[in-house]
């Protein structure tokens, strides 16, 4: 006795064939892709680069035609102690200090202290935030350094990063990820010199990625390409 195999039907009552069904499990996929990718947002940092300068501008000379501040720093805090910071411009790129610049034609120091400044986005609880910051090593004065980290709630998440060859810059990065704990609380980064010499920094960054999305997709929207 011969029996005509049913249909599936689909919520119009049309037959639903393999190609449709695949397609329905493909586009599953697709939609917990797309709702698990988060994308990290610009965070602003005022004077990222150092290019507003203060007042007084840059009134000390340097040999080799630079000229220094040893002032505040538009919209960031440095205190003065226990060493100078500031500014700086090199009179030429390449030159005696650096080969370039990462950002714009000048640079912020300290000769030992640290330079901070707060943003104005708190902290959200699984977001990540990633700092970064190009720390310079002078060709003429041996022993640059520095470090960068992430303050919040009293604690520094401190940035890592290979030190740059003479009259080079290298990139650090701080990453700190939102605790429930410190929800609502700011966040500043700060920029410091470990060492009794001098440190340079240019080109800051933060970014906010939202947390608590994985871009993996779920088992049950993967068991749709298997059913």
């Amino acid at each position: 006795l011969y029996c005509q195999r049913p249909h599936r039907l689909d919520s119009t009552n049309s037959p639903m064939t393999l190609s449709n069904f695949l397609l329905i499990g493909l586009s599953s996929v697709t939609a917990v892709f797309s709702l698990g990718t988060a994308s990290a947002a610009s965070v602003t940092v005022n004077n990222p680069s150092f290019e507003i300068l203060p007042g007084t501008g840059l009134p000390f000379p340097y040999p080799g035609g630079g000229h220094f501040s040893e002032s505040a720093i538009p919209d960031w805090t440095n205190v003065q102690t226990p060493g100078v910071s500031g500014q700086y411009a090199p009179g030429a790129i390449p030159g005696a200090e650096y080969n370039y610049l990462p950002d714009g034609v000048t640079f912020a120091y300290t000769n030992g202290g640290t330079i901070s400044q707060t943003v104005g986005v708190p902290v959200n609880t699984g977001d990540v935030y990633t700092l970064s910051v190009d720390l310079g090593n002078r060709t003429d004065l041996a022993g640059v350094g520095g470090s960068i980290d992430l303050l919040v709630d009293g604690t520094k998440y401190f940035g890592t990063g290979a030190p740059a060859a003479a009259g080079g810059w290298a990139v650090y990065t701080a990453t700190y990820t939102g605790l429930l704990a410190d929800a609502g609380d700011t966040i500043t980064i700060e920029l410091n010199n470990t060492n009794t010499i001098q440190a340079d920094f240019d080109a800051v960054a933060l970014t906010d990625t939202p947390g608590g999305v994985s871009p993996t997709p779920e088992p049950g929207s993967i068991g749709l390409l298997a059913a």
